[in-house]
């Protein structure tokens, strides 16, 4: 279980599954399909953090670079065939990180954008837990 709030990541897996999560942008490569559950405004990109040992990281995990399925999220909270979810969206490629030195500036949501939960918040740091459970 992953629990974030208003953050930046970039993430290769087998599977990955984002539980209560808010104002997030994913850049994601993953070979099954993504899960998010009690989300709202994550948007997702594929990922393009490139660095040199990159290939090997990907054969030492065994992950295989030709099968990407970052656009292809279930909600499990948004269960509707007909209509897209209202709790994810495709990150726009004009707002995409390209260099990442300065992607902890990129994404500071506007207060309309934060859960009711976190406007009264008085951390101005992201938040990441990584729990079985994430009441809290």
């Amino acid at each position: 279980c992953v629990c974030v709030r208003v953050c930046v990541c970039a993430c290769v897996c087998v599977q990955m599954r984002m539980h209560e999560s808010t104002s997030c942008d994913v850049y994601l490569h993953v070979t099954s399909r993504a899960i998010i559950e009690d989300c709202s405004s994550v948007r997702f990109a594929p990922y393009n953090y490139l660095y040199e040992t990159l290939a090997e990281h990907f054969d030492m995990a065994g992950l295989n670079r030709q099968v990407n399925n970052w656009n292809s999220i279930d909600d499990f909270k948004w269960l509707s065939s007909s209509a897209p979810s209202p709790h994810w969206s495709i990150l726009p490629d004009a707002e995409r990180a390209y260099d990442w030195r300065d992607v902890g500036a990129r994404r500071s949501p506007p207060d309309g954008d934060l859960a009711p939960e976190l406007k009264s918040s008085t951390c101005n740091t992201p938040e990441v837990v990584f729990s079985d459970d994430c009441s809290d």
